[in-house]
């Protein structure tokens, strides 16, 4: 549409400069002709994109903002640890810290 809008323009432009004289009237008759196409052009052309925008738009309320994926299930399960598992996490981070105590009393008073 937007092609042959400025087409018929070009076509106008051309037509109004090969009628030298301008006062005869079957002169102006390809004017009024591609002055009218124009017209219709321009209106189409609206219409055109006026419809993408409202397609557009549309397609844009349709996609929801947020998906829910996965449901949670209520009440969640607790993660526990395990009598061993706990004792030995809590035994090597105990010796971690005394290990950097025995460190720290080293480098202070030596």
């Amino acid at each position: 549409m937007k092609e042959n809008l400025n087409s018929s323009i070009t076509k106008r432009s051309e037509v109004q400069d090969v009628n030298v004289n301008p006062t005869f009237s079957a002169a102006q008759v390809p004017v009024l002709k591609q002055q009218t196409n124009i017209q219709v052009y321009s209106a189409a052309y609206g219409e055109m994109f006026k419809n993408l925008e409202l397609a557009r738009f549309t397609y844009l309320n349709e996609i929801p903002l947020m998906q829910i994926i996965d449901n949670a299930d209520y009440p969640m399960e607790k993660i526990k640890f395990g009598k061993l598992k706990a004792a030995i996490l809590f035994a090597i981070f105990a010796e971690l810290l005394f290990l950097g105590f025995l460190a720290l009393r080293k480098i202070f008073t030596s």
